[in-house]
């Protein structure tokens, strides 16, 4: 689920021709800002991976539900036979 997540906004940057999730700054002089870029990927970095913890922890916690919610199920089938 994740990955399909990643991959559309993989697919949506690539349409708007920017690189994933990395912010460039460039100086006046058109280079690459190296300590702006760096602390800004490193943030993106860790939103990303905040996101992804929090993504995972619903999921399971879907799931979690979703099974007992079959196990009670099982269980009145059971009790039916």
């Amino acid at each position: 689920m994740v990955r399909a997540i990643e991959g559309r906004l993989t697919n949506h940057d690539r349409s708007r021709g920017t690189d994933g999730l990395k912010d460039r700054s460039r100086g006046t002089d058109g280079r690459d800002d190296g300590a702006t870029s760096s602390r800004t990927e490193s943030q993106a970095v860790a939103q990303r991976q905040a996101f992804e913890a929090a993504l995972c922890s619903v999921a399971l916690q879907i799931a979690n539900e979703t099974m007992a919610e079959f196990d009670e199920a099982m269980d009145e089938a059971e009790g039916d036979a």
